[in-house]
């Protein structure tokens, strides 16, 4: 299946052009992001790093849907999201992205399986999600979980529940918000590897924000923002990458 994906040409599965976003701050506009062009293909692992204030929360919000650019444009699969309206990028968002967080966001009073196909539930589809249910619990060892509560799991168990939530429509593309950020470093090892997997092994699409310079290197490609601008994209897997990455975590600001 991997050798099979990797013959074909690989499309842009998300690309920014011209991305820029002003915020009315009360005394005077605040610039959170200028002129960001990137792009992630298909089947790529990609993390985007910065100092605190730096603009990677209102990137990934770009990214995800959340939130509407002031200039330039999200293109998801190709399609342009600019004209979208509310409901349009609902429906565009709950199909096509899943959203995996530092905190989990999962539901107390549901079961794992619950939270898990709530995103399913939501787009009518829980009848059909059975099947993906079942072979998400065995890709990320969630078989003897499913009835629990997510009170009842360690930190590493839910995160992997949120994966499995983030996963379960099938997204063309996966947001990933610090996912290791609550976690001890097994555990967050543990969450980056599973991501790294699934982008090998089954073509997910990933986009990373992490402080973790060892999560960077999980990576395909590491973007660098700075001021809200991006400043450097390397290739981790490459002396110059690892070097470039060094330099720029040792001038990290948090």
């Amino acid at each position: 299946m991997r050798a099979e994906r990797m013959k074909s040409m690989p499309h842009a599965t998300l690309e920014a052009k011209g991305l820029s976003k002003t915020y009315d701050a009360g005394a005077g506009p605040v610039t959170a992001l200028t002129d960001i062009n990137l792009s992630v293909h298909s089947g790529r692992f990609a993390s985007v790093m910065g100092p605190s204030g730096s603009g990677k929360s209102t990137l990934l919000k770009l990214f995800g849907l959340l939130d509407t650019p002031t200039a330039g444009e999200v293109r998801l699969e190709g399609r342009a999201t600019s004209g979208l309206n509310d409901a349009e990028r609902t429906r565009l968002r709950a199909a096509r992205i899943g959203f995996v967080f530092q905190s989990f966001e999962l539901i107390p009073t549901l079961t794992v399986a619950e939270n898990i196909t709530l995103p399913a539930s939501l787009e009518g589809r829980l009848k059909q999600s059975g099947e993906r249910l079942a072979w998400l619990a065995g890709q990320l060892g969630l078989e003897g979980l499913l009835n629990r509560r997510p009170g009842t799991l360690s930190g590493g168990q839910r995160q992997r529940v949120a994966l499995a939530r983030a996963l379960i429509n099938e997204p063309a593309l996966v947001l990933a918000d610090e996912p290791t950020g609550n976690l001890d470093r097994a555990a967050g090892l543990n969450v980056l590897q599973l991501l790294r997997d699934g982008v090998d092994a089954w073509g997910w699409t990933v986009m990373m924000v992490t402080h973790d310079p060892n999560g960077a290197m999980m990576t395909d490609d590491v973007f660098f923002l700075q001021d809200g601008r991006l400043v450097d994209r390397v290739d981790p897997h490459t002396d110059d990458g690892r070097r470039d990455l060094a330099r720029f975590v040792t001038g990290e600001d948090g």
